[in-house]
């Protein structure tokens, strides 16, 4: 579509009386069309992003990806820390029951109880750290004489690598079997 001189386009052939910028009618060409010229946008010589608007993207970019791994990085060792609690929680289960399935030892030292079978994973370490026994009215800690009722406190350390690690404690209390005359 060829439009008129002066038309719709503001495309004009460059004449003399052209010299001012108008076209043959009078009038000022379209807005980004200069008579006889190329298209113009107004900015003379911008031609794209500059050097520094690049490195400026560039560093937000790179901080928004350290974040970001940063923030995979504490999920994942919040789910490790959560998951070696759990591990020891039930290990400390196990450990007491395998205690309170074992024959009764009067007047029993930390040394008298086995550790927890199967083997506990690599930062894991169990002691047992107390036994008290029951004089008639609360636990003590000499055995004077044993009435059959013992508190064992059962500890597992765990270490966490670079984190600090944790312990849990778990207080078993073992009977006496009873025998016949109870």
């Amino acid at each position: 579509m060829v439009a008129e001189e002066g038309g719709a386009l503001g495309l004009c052939a460059s004449t003399d009386d052209n010299a001012a910028g108008r076209n043959a009618g009078g009038r000022e060409p379209a807005r980004g069309f200069r008579t006889g010229s190329m298209v113009d946008d107004g900015h003379a010589g911008a031609t794209g992003e500059t050097l520094i608007e690049l490195l400026v993207a560039i560093v937000i970019l790179g901080f928004s990806v350290i974040a970001t791994l940063g923030g995979i990085l504490v999920i994942v060792e919040s789910a490790t820390m959560l998951r070696k609690q759990a591990q020891s929680q039930n290990s400390l289960r196990s450990w007491a029951e395998q205690i309170s399935m074992g024959p009764y030892s009067d007047c029993a030292t930390a040394a008298s109880f086995s550790l927890p079978s199967p083997s506990l994973p690599s930062g894991f370490t169990p002691r047992v750290t107390a036994v008290q026994y029951w004089n008639g009215s609360a636990f003590a800690n000499s055995c004077a004489s044993d009435t059959g009722i013992q508190k064992i406190t059962l500890q597992i350390a765990v270490a966490n690598g670079l984190y600090p690690g944790f312990t849990q404690r778990l207080d078993l209390v073992v009977r006496k079997p009873c025998v016949s005359s109870c």
